[in-house]
Order: C-alpha cells, then sequence, then structure tokens
C-alpha cells in the first residue's frame, strides 16, 4: 500500500464531509493524518489491540477509515455530519469500530488505562491534542498508568501547537511535557507526526524496548496540514472554507 497516496485519499474524504456538511474542526484533523493511517494501515494495531480517539472533535478523520474498512456503511457514511445521521461531530460507540463517547477532552486516557489493566494482552492506543493535556484528569491517569505499570498503554500526542482560540504557547506552558512524563517513569519518544516511516518504527521501537512502562510518543505536527492558508493558523481550528477556497485545498492536496 501506497502509505503517502493513502494520506492524500484521507486529506481529500475530510474535505468532502466539510463540503457536504459546513461544519467540522479542519485543522485538528488534517494533522492527525499520518498518525492514524500509520495506525490502521501500518499493522499497528492488531485485531485485540483498541484505540481511543480522544480529540473525538477531529471525527472527521476517523470516519472515512471506519467507512474504508467495512464497520460504516456506504449510506450512513454518504450523510456523515448531517442532521439525523448517526455518525455526528463527535463519536461514540453507537458506531462499530468507536471504542468510547469522546470529545468531552481529558478522558480517553483514563479510559484506556481501565482497558490495558483489565487485560495486558491488548495495547491500548489513544490520540490526544497537546491542549487537551492540561486537563488535571490527563495528569491523574499519567501517574496511575506509571504506577500501575501499564506497558500495554500507548499515548500519541498530536502536538500541532495551537488550541481552539490561540496558540498553545499564549494558553499554557508544555514545553516541558516530554521531561515530565520522564520522571513520571513513562517511556517518551518524539518524533515527526508527518513521517508515516518514522511513526511506524518508533512505535514499534519502543514497545519493545520498554514492555513494562507506558509509552508517550510525541509527535510534532502543523495543525491544518496540506493546505497552505490553514496551516499553522488558530483560525481553522474548526472552519469551513467557501468553493474558492476548497479548490485551492484539493489542489494543494494532490500536489503534496
Amino acid at each position: 500500500m501506497d502509505m503517502k497516496e493513502k494520506c492524500k485519499w484521507l486529506r481529500h474524504e475530510i474535505l468532502d464531509i466539510l463540503s457536504k456538511s459546513k461544519k467540522g474542526h479542519v485543522g485538528g484533523a488534517l494533522s492527525c493524518v499520518e498518525i492514524l493511517v500509520a495506525l490502521y494501515y501500518g499493522g499497528l494495531l492488531r485485531e485485540q489491540d483498541k484505540f481511543i480517539l480522544s480529540k473525538g472533535h477531529v471525527s472527521m478523520a476517523l470516519y472515512p477509515i471506519l467507512h474504508d474498512k467495512g464497520f460504516i456503511s456506504d449510506e450512513i457514511y454518504e450523510n456523515c455530519y448531517m442532521n439525523g445521521n448517526p455518525l455526528g461531530g463527535h463519536p461514540d460507540t453507537n458506531t462499530l469500530g468507536v471504542e468510547v463517547d469522546s470529545g468531552s477532552l481529558g478522558h480517553g486516557l483514563g479510559i484506556a488505562c481501565g482497558m490495558a489493566l483489565a487485560d495486558k494482552d491488548r495495547d491500548v492506543y489513544v490520540l490526544m491534542g497537546d491542549g487537551e493535556c492540561n486537563e488535571g484528569s490527563v495528569w491523574e491517569s499519567i501517574l496511575f498508568a506509571a504506577k500501575q505499570k501499564l506497558g500495554n498503554v500507548i499515548l500519541i500526542v498530536d502536538k500541532n501547537n495551537i488550541c481552539a482560540t490561540d496558540f498553545l504557547k499564549n494558553a499554557s506552558s508544555l514545553q516541558h511535557f516530554s521531561g515530565a512524563l520522564r520522571q513520571l517513569e513513562w517511556a517518551v519518544t518524539s518524533i515527526d507526526g508527518h513521517n508515516i516511516d518514522e511513526i511506524l518504527a518508533y512505535i514499534s521501537k519502543v514497545r519493545r524496548i520498554y514492555p513494562d512502562q507506558p509509552i508517550a510518543v510525541v509527535a510534532s505536527t502543523v495543525k491544518g496540514k496540506g493546505v497552505s492558508y490553514m496551516e499553522n493558523s488558530p483560525k481553522w481550528h474548526h472552519g469551513v472554507p467557501n468553493e474558492e477556497q476548497l479548490e485551492i485545498a484539493r489542489r494543494e492536496i494532490d500536489g503534496s
């Protein structure tokens, strides 16, 4: 499988959902494309493993994959994000392939810890945004995972440096996030979140080296990745491009 083409496909699907529904958290959806493609198409997620999209507001990046994998029917997917359709702006467990109701931030890691503690034979991956890491419940879960030696928890942080309304540096101080996790006995790896080869290699490697430590993968990404006028702009945390902007976005994704 050509992973680069799969990423282009997913970005186009995100734009299609945005175009039809006229709503969606597009910036954060585009920033985590390579991470999701690596998980679902790169062999990281085994049949017994679990994945939690804690930053549930970017469900428009997950639904195309679940549809492609056969969890969502053509009819339902065609009308996702529309009024009356079960595929809403935040995923819930009424949809096959969705493990938890998410979107209220800060809960995914705690749920992942419970799943991991209940069954040590499965890995539990959880994708969170960097802004989400300000939630107190996240740090409670970080302490719990270390104490219980939950080596089957893999936290991936989509570090695009922008939260809902501003650059993260103007809202809080997370520059020592990786160091804090290491002090709390987590195995921490920093990677390029848009390099699929690096994502696959580092997650596989760190999982083998640290079997008894929870793992944090801090993935540096660009919010709005692939669309020049969206990249690194807080304006596109949530937004709907006009037709001209959509055409520009599609051309840029095709040329990436």
